[in-house]
């Protein structure tokens, strides 16, 4: 098999797992790509070799904060597929937000991607390589997300309940019949969530049909709000710890961040605080969800300095090395190719 065409049918892999309209599997994949089984395994098992891509590597749709060891989950699931016992479980790359803000698989502009568009049509097509490209704002929301937000906000206002049909993260389509209570915007992704009277989660965008307004009341009256609420960052945590305080450095020269941050945090008034001292700007919050929380903080990469908590330091300084690490080791490949060259 010629190198160039391995590496082709690696990306297409990859692309395929991470396609939000492919339901990845060894059997799945090996159909899409022509594969045998057998030898589709196998080059599960060679790109799940690279550490970093193994580390996002999990049997299931969304991260579990509970779970103490993932590595551990991963590397039982990786064996389970190269020993052929999970040739339909459907595989995922799961908190890809934390890997592009830590990792470029594809380090690109958006005049890079346009130009690779033109140049290979079919390189990106049906493929999430928005994924990879560096981006300098935000996408804005689509107006038919805005128009389904507005009709869930009428539903909260009536106090009625709502009908929808939803598609899952596993990709099952099924009938939901919810008390919307609000509308929670990620603040890192700037997906829209309805979120009904038991701290359930539906994402926008993966209601599948209209939005139908019932005739009967919703439990809104019923309803009482986590006192711990105000200090959730995204989604609201069932389980959790205390909130943790947070102070960052912002560089004063960065103005058009300054307002981005003001944007982001509008809805956090009653916690944080953004002032200028000196000749940097400083944000001080008190957060639960540290993990939604780090995603957001790293979309900014070195215009923000973490000055507390320890803890978060230390994540952001070991996020670093693992970097410098990787395309350390990237660089000696490169030398050593020039000298057997």
């Amino acid at each position: 098999m010629k190198r160039n065409h391995t590496f082709d049918m690696l990306g297409l892999i990859i692309s395929l797992i991470l396609s939000d309209h492919f339901a990845a599997s060894v059997t799945s994949l090996s159909s899409a790509c022509n594969l045998p089984v057998p030898q589709m395994r196998k080059y599960i098992s060679i790109i799940f070799g690279n550490s970093i891509l193994f580390s996002h590597l999990s049997p299931t749709p969304e991260s579990d904060d509970q779970d103490d060891d993932p590595l551990k989950t991963a590397e039982i699931f990786l064996h389970k597929i190269a020993a052929g016992n999970a040739d339909h479980e459907t595989i995922y790359l799961i908190d890809m937000d934390d890997f592009t803000g830590g990792y470029h698989l594809l380090p690109i502009t958006s005049v890079e991607a346009g130009c690779l568009n033109n140049i290979y049509p079919n390189l990106i097509q049906n493929q999430r390589t928005g994924l990879f490209e560096m981006k300098d704002t935000i996408d804005s929301i689509p107006k038919i997300i805005l128009e389904k937000q507005d009709r869930v906000q009428e539903a909260i206002s009536q106090k009625r309940k709502i009908e929808f049909s939803y598609k899952s993260p596993q990709f099952d389509l099924s009938k939901i019949i919810c008390s919307p209570v609000s509308v929670i915007q990620n603040l890192t992704s700037h997906i829209l969530y309805i979120k009904d009277s038991e701290t359930n989660h539906y994402r926008i965008d993966r209601i599948k049909s209209n939005i139908k307004i019932l005739p009967a009341h919703s439990d809104l009256d019923q309803y009482t709000p986590s006192p711990l609420q105000k200090y959730f960052w995204g989604t609201e945590y069932k389980v959790h710890e205390n909130p943790v305080h947070v102070k960052l450095r912002i560089s004063a020269e960065t103005s058009n961040i300054i307002e981005k941050i003001r944007n982001d945090t509008a809805l956090r008034r009653q916690t944080c605080k953004l002032y200028y001292d000196g000749n940097d700007y400083y944000y001080e919050d008190d957060i639960l969800g540290m993990p939604d929380f780090r995603r957001w903080l790293r979309s900014y990469g070195s215009s923000i300095t973490v000055l507390e908590p320890q803890s978060l330091i230390n994540e952001v300084i070991d996020s670093a090395r693992k970097t410098l690490s990787y395309y350390e080791n990237l660089n000696t490949i490169t030398e050593q190719a020039k000298g057997s060259g």
